[in-house]
């Protein structure tokens, strides 16, 4: 009877557990589930775009989970544009740091963490820390000199 009970429900039970944990590289599902681009930031997109983020398990990302966390960021920071929401810009920086911590030398993710130290807190210290992380793991020939100078206009 134990063998019937192992061979019918446990067997089965494992290899529908490994075929629905399949790891997940985000880059292959991102234009799935990120309906946002830099022509296309409806409210109708910004929000089902943080619903289909939100659901995912990020546990199952096993590749690229640094362009997942910053999405999310970014996703955040939309709303915060949006709405009066003290949260969403919280949540914004919450998630830059998860990426931050997946990928330490990820340029956006960079850009985005001097962005906003430097702009939206004005904390010139951690604003010009990630500014020189940026320009140390970002290519010279990317780098946008009028938005860095823009960005930094404050803190000289």
């Amino acid at each position: 009877m134990r063998l019937l009970t192992y061979f019918f429900f446990i067997i089965p039970t494992l290899l529908y557990v490994d075929l629905v944990a399949q790891d997940i590289d985000y880059l292959e599902i991102r234009s799935e589930v990120n309906l946002l681009s830099c022509g296309s930031t409806s409210e109708e997109n910004l929000i089902q775009t943080k619903k289909n983020l939100l659901r995912l398990d990020s546990a199952r990302i096993e590749s690229n989970i640094e362009e997942y966390y910053y999405d999310l960021a970014m996703c955040y920071s939309k709303f915060d544009l949006l709405t009066d929401e003290i949260n969403q810009s919280d949540s914004s920086l919450m998630y830059k740091f998860r990426a931050f911590s997946h990928k330490p030398d990820h340029s956006p993710t960079l850009w985005s963490l001097a962005f906003h130290y430097l702009v939206v807190d004005n904390n010139c210290e951690k604003g010009r820390y990630y500014l020189n992380q940026y320009k140390k793991h970002t290519p010279n020939q990317y780098w946008d000199y009028d938005q860095i100078d823009s960005i930094t206009k404050y803190c000289n």
